[in-house]
């Protein structure tokens, strides 16, 4: 086809040429123009014509993108607060009034997938209504509150290839520093409650770190503070400005943070963008209930009236058949099944609470809690004496009578003890009191540029622990000079 038409081509050129040099012929010439065109000439001015009028309509998309649609980020409607996407919305402090080409593509693309967002609707709904009450509570962007969007679908058991677990996707190590439980029996990083939590503690501190900047911080989250730092440091050399859109990073955290903001525009204004949210109420959907010790999870879903595969998509964090012997014994209970829950467990008998049946993932390494405290029972407890230690010390330490420890260890109330020397005390009564603090062991100096996190990484504790040792609330900053009292390794 290709070769006829060269060929039709150049016979209508040979004519042209060959009237063009007859003097006969020249009064053809002023003809010439209205001559039919050659097929292919034809076809190829269409094709020119088809792509000017396509790009003519891309460009005309591109621009109702940047223009029409950033429109509608800044001017929001009235939002309908009992509606819990639009009160997240209205709390928005990072999406930009109009949106750079990075976050237009991130939208057009996100935007097609409309059924994906009907599903993120439905597995965010347990969880959202507390994720943005705890972020009002401590006055960060609510955009933060669509980051288990991106890091898990709102699934608290999401397990990655790197170890990163639960709604928040921590991994093992940041877990630990962040006073996150992890054993057999327990994940703190897919606990609800406990890892949103320790993610927002986390981006807090990476917001302080670095130069109060959220966007920068969310990227941190992602790539490391480390990542960001140097980047940061290069572009400074470099006389370039630091925020994230100038940064050189990882394509990764190129594509999260503007992932994000398509995220949160999209939620905004669903309906710009032929997107359907699911309506979540604006009010709380689970209520925390202490059982107060160990318990099947099997009979928890029964006493809840659910199925054991939903109620263990609330309770994540619980990985064995029951909760752990010595806890957390918290679980999450649809808010309008807890009062049911909470008579009927009230009702419960003991026995009935790990019944022989549900115990097939039971491990003899892992006691029961009955176990544990039948093997406290047995085993007499014991104190090291320190210099400095009297009987009237011991016996207040552990809650128990002078006349009692000297019964059991045989000796006088008013004999000196020695350093070293082992003093029995009984197991039934040798509780030690608790203390509302963790023992300090050393005092650290605040300098410049310190933060809780960093300095509870230094010691190797938890951010809780370092808190709790120092009397500090959740947002509390740390002055410069202050005095720390560091606990002691739980």
């Amino acid at each position: 086809m290709q070769r006829s038409n060269t060929k039709t081509l150049l016979r209508w050129l040979g004519i042209l040429a060959l009237l063009s040099t007859l003097p006969a012929c020249s009064f053809l010439l002023p003809l010439i123009p209205l001559l039919p065109l050659p097929p292919m000439v034809i076809a190829n001015k269409k094709a020119e014509e088809e792509a000017k009028k396509q790009a003519a309509i891309e460009k005309e998309k591109h621009d109702w993108l940047l223009k029409d649609r950033s429109k509608n980020l800044s001017e929001k409607p009235q939002p309908d607060t009992s509606n819990l996407w639009q009160d997240m919305s209205a709390g928005y402090q990072l999406l930009p009034e109009k949106p750079n080409n990075e976050i237009v593509q991130k939208i057009n693309r996100y935007s097609r997938h409309k059924k994906y967002f009907n599903q993120l609707g439905e597995q965010a709904e347990p969880y959202l209504y507390h994720i943005v009450q705890e972020l009002k509570r401590r006055d960060m962007p609510l955009e933060i509150a669509l980051l288990p969007a991106i890091e898990s679908a709102f699934r608290p058991s999401a397990h990655s290839p790197q170890n990163a677990a639960g709604l928040w996707q921590v991994i093992p190590s940041t877990g630990r520093l962040l006073g996150l439980k992890q054993n057999t029996w327990y994940d703190g990083r897919r606990d609800v409650l406990a890892s949103t939590d320790a993610a927002l503690d986390y981006l807090a501190t990476l917001h302080d770190r670095l130069d109060n900047d959220w966007l920068n911080a969310i990227a941190a989250y992602n790539c490391g503070e480390g990542a960001i730092k140097r980047a940061i440091d290069k572009n400074k050399r470099q006389g370039k400005s630091t925020d994230f859109w100038s940064l050189d990073l990882p394509q990764e955290t190129q594509n999260y943070v503007p992932k994000l903001m398509a995220f949160s525009a999209i939620v905004a204004n669903p309906e710009t963008y032929g997107v359907k949210l699911p309506r979540i109420k604006n009010k709380p959907y689970l209520e925390k209930v202490d059982v107060g010790g160990q318990i099947s999870l099997s009979v928890a879903a029964q006493l809840a009236g659910m199925s054991t595969g939903e109620f263990r998509k609330l309770n994540s964090g619980h990985k064995s058949w029951a909760t752990a012997p010595n806890g957390p014994h918290i679980l999450l209970i649809p808010k309008h099944s807890a009062s049911q829950f909470k008579q009927q467990l009230s009702l419960l008998p003991d026995a009935a609470r790990l019944p022989e049946g549900d115990r097939h993932t039971f491990s003899p390494s892992e006691p029961t809690q009955q176990q544990v405290k039948r093997k406290k029972q047995d085993k007499p407890h014991y104190h090291i004496v320190r210099r400095g230690d009297t009987l009237g010390k011991i016996a207040d330490r552990y809650q128990i009578s002078i006349k009692h420890i000297a019964q059991l260890n045989d000796i006088k109330h008013k004999k000196h003890l020695k350093a070293g020397q082992k003093i029995k005390i009984s197991a039934k009564d040798g509780k030690r009191k608790k203390s509302a603090k963790p023992l300090a062991t050393k005092t650290y100096t605040v300098r410049q540029g310190d933060t809780l996190y960093n300095i509870a990484n230094r010691f190797s504790i938890s951010v809780k622990d370092l808190r709790r040792a120092n009397g500090l609330k959740q947002r509390n900053k740390l002055s410069l000079n202050k005095k720390l009292s560091i606990p002691k390794k739980q």
